[in-house]
């Protein structure tokens, strides 16, 4: 996992994202474990788990692309060597997500 400082700037929050059938499921099993509510709902291109505090309510869960995102300035983001590993092993096991869609059904 990598060890950078989330800026909190929202701005790799994106609701569209690779994800694989496992974490798809996993993230309906803690919306609803959570009862949660979309937070931002007029932010309709962000993640549904940001919340108003551009924190992650999930941060302990988060995806494998959140886990390997690195965002130390936006204009040169890029994801970890070990992130694009997988995706070129796995890639049939990653499809893009629209979250609110999949997940909320929204």
């Amino acid at each position: 996992m990598n060890s950078f400082k989330c800026k909190k700037c929202g701005q790799c929050c994106s609701n569209y994202l690779p994800l694989t059938t496992e974490e798809i499921k996993r993230l309906k099993k803690l919306a609803k474990k959570e009862n949660k509510l979309i937070y931002l709902k007029d932010w309709k291109d962000c993640c549904p788990f940001l919340n108003s505090k551009m924190q992650c309510d999930i941060y302990k869960d988060r995806l494998i692309i959140c886990q390997e995102y690195n965002c130390y300035n936006f204009e040169n983001h890029t994801y970890s060597k070990r992130f694009m590993q997988i995706l070129e092993k796995e890639e049939n096991k990653f499809r893009l997500v629209d979250i609110r869609k999949e997940i909320f059904n929204n």
